[in-house]
């Protein structure tokens, strides 16, 4: 049984748009637009089901699933169920533990930052070091799943991750970003910006700076016919 009703495929951008106002359809939107960038069909796959001597977490009820590529694992979290008559809290304070983080491709010598993925921000101003992931605090809200990305630390500014698209090569010079995307051209296209304090603006048509919470901007709107977006200082 499928958890949403079904609905028609929205065809003009405008139903795509007011589809995703629809709390249920934009979450399920949210999650596949995170597979595709992560690359989840190319990851290898770890949860507190049937890999306890990998990933866990410390309350029963608290659900983990991790993926692993190329030296970053993305890890999906939720609350989802409390003892029989039990009444659920809304918030839960939570401890990730990543029992074996080599075994998630995680490598001793380097420092890793963790995106929250699910409010736009990192989820802290903290670098950890491979002995320091084996367990992190974690507040979930109940039902409402948090997925988090762990990466090794990256000088910004820089791109954190995208929606809308297949891939991205991301190029930097002194006042310029450039990405040189991969997918058709006119599709909707997000890039999640950890700006540094630098003011950036757009230099490629049909792209525009949107305000946003959290801790990146986001530059949105339709791929040009080239595939590439210019951002300036």
């Amino acid at each position: 049984m499928f958890p949403f009703r079904f609905r028609p495929i929205p065809d003009t951008i405008e139903s795509w748009v007011e589809t995703g106002r629809r709390p249920e359809m934009d979450l399920a939107r949210r999650l596949w637009e995170i597979w595709r960038f992560f690359g989840l069909n190319e990851s290898s796959r770890f949860s507190n089901f049937d890999s306890r001597s990998v990933i866990d977490m410390t309350k029963a009820g608290s659900l983990v699933n991790a993926f692993s590529r190329d030296g970053r694992a993305l890890v999906v979290i939720a609350y989802l169920k409390t003892k029989e008559g039990q009444q659920a809290d809304r918030q839960r304070d939570e401890y990730l533990k990543i029992i074996t983080p080599e075994t998630l491709g995680l490598k001793q010598n380097v420092k890793y930052r963790i995106v929250d993925l699910t409010n736009n921000r990192y989820l802290n101003e903290k670098s950890y070091t491979l002995n320091e992931l084996k367990e992190i605090p974690v507040k979930l809200i109940f039902g409402t799943p948090l997925i988090i990305m762990i990466e090794p630390e990256q000088k910004a500014p820089r791109l954190v991750y995208f929606r809308g698209v297949d891939d991205i090569t991301a190029e930097q010079t002194a006042d310029r970003l450039t990405f040189r995307t991969k997918t058709v051209a006119g599709s909707p296209l997000s890039l999640y910006i950890d700006e540094a304090g630098i003011n950036y603006r757009s230099l490629t048509e049909g792209i525009t700076k949107k305000s946003a919470d959290g801790d990146f901007t986001v530059f949105s709107g339709f791929v040009p016919d080239n595939g590439v977006v210019v951002l300036s200082k």
